[in-house]
């Protein structure tokens, strides 16, 4: 029994990394290779050198700041900048946040731990409305976008590897399938090596069980990774980079396939890696952290599939990556001031 489950183990893996472990340097075009540059600039958007940045959002030309004062989370508040990092508007908060939120109605809220607060931004005034209760939260969230007047809602199954990008249009309560991801070939091997944990528990032998079951759900969570990547609407239609199929494909707002093209770069560990687009160019961005103290970003060229040269991040450990106007933003803390994490832009593309 060990030994048929070490096969299943090792061509479930095998079915999983073939093919992703050819050189990252390959050629890509005639004159185009995935190859990497340096950037020459970076540097802090908040002149305040002192503050907690928890989050931050792009909203009306601004920068959405929201952050506090540590230790112990004081003086919570919200900053709206300009571009130059100038205050153009400064809102404390009655707690500490922890995330900023836009729904799909693209109306913007601020989450503590205890509520979420509705902002809005009036020529570069911020003000904030009544708190709502976060089980509020919990329905917006369940919409993922909406474009054309049509809400698109995922329905999500960890268990059976399968996604469902449902929609509704405005003002109607009629559901209509949209665009799914399924993935049969896992779903058979993962219940195939549930049977084999269940057989080493029926055979006495609970650390073998334990150790399998180990096993699965690593499998399970990497294969889930390949399907559950986000969808990007783009007026009359839909993106969607899928990884299991290694395509990047088209839709129409019916969820019905228009084209496709093969992705012509590799990679091995898919959470590791996530598309980013542009909301000002409606560029796509590939953002590989495959080693966490050299990330990179790199153009996604939707016509061949390819990437364009790549640009090193500057700062090692970032997170909460965006580009904006071809300008990269993240968050970094440096581990000599714990109580203190900035937000930062690095000159682009």
């Amino acid at each position: 029994m060990r030994l048929l489950v070490c096969f299943t183990v090792v061509l479930f893996l095998s079915m999983k990394v073939s093919a992703q472990e050819k050189p990252a340097m390959r050629k890509m075009q005639d004159t185009l290779k995935e190859i990497t540059i340096h950037s020459q600039s970076v540097k802090p958007v908040l002149h305040s050198a002192r503050e907690y940045v928890v989050d931050y959002d792009f909203v009306d030309g601004y920068i959405l700041v929201a952050s506090y004062s540590s230790p112990n989370r004081k003086d919570p508040k919200l900053f709206l900048l300009s571009k130059a990092g100038d205050t153009a508007s400064l809102l404390y908060l009655p707690e500490a946040p922890d995330e900023l939120f836009k729904s799909c109605a693209g109306q913007m809220y601020c989450v503590s731990s205890r509520a979420m607060y509705p902002l809005e931004v009036d020529t570069g005034n911020l003000s904030v409305r009544q708190a709502y209760d976060l089980s509020v939260f919990d329905q917006l969230k369940t919409c993922s976008f909406a474009t054309q007047n049509q809400y698109y809602y995922k329905i999500a199954d960890r268990q059976h590897f399968n996604i469902l990008y449902a929609y509704r249009k405005k003002d109607d309560s009629v559901w209509h399938p949209g665009i799914g991801f399924d993935d049969a070939k896992t779903r058979d091997a993962s219940n195939e090596e549930w049977g084999a944990v269940l057989a080493l528990l029926a055979g006495g032998n609970p650390s073998g069980a334990a150790k399998q079951a180990g096993m699965r759900h690593l499998l399970n969570k990497n294969a889930y990774a390949y399907l559950d990547q986000p969808l990007f609407p783009e007026n009359d239609k839909i993106r969607s980079f899928d990884f299991r199929s290694r395509q990047i494909c088209t839709y129409d707002l019916d969820g019905r396939l228009m084209e496709s093209v093969a992705m012509r770069f590799d990679f091995r560990n898919v959470q590791r890696m996530e598309v980013i687009k542009d909301p000002v160019t409606n560029e796509y961005y590939l953002h590989r952290s495959d080693n966490n103290a050299g990330q990179t970003l790199a153009r996604i060229d939707l016509q061949t599939g390819a990437l364009f040269v790549a640009i090193p991040i500057e700062k090692p450990f970032i997170s909460k990556l965006k580009v904006f106007d071809s300008e990269i933003y993240y968050l970094f803390q440096n581990p000599a001031e714990p109580d203190v994490q900035q937000l930062y832009v690095q000159r682009g593309f």
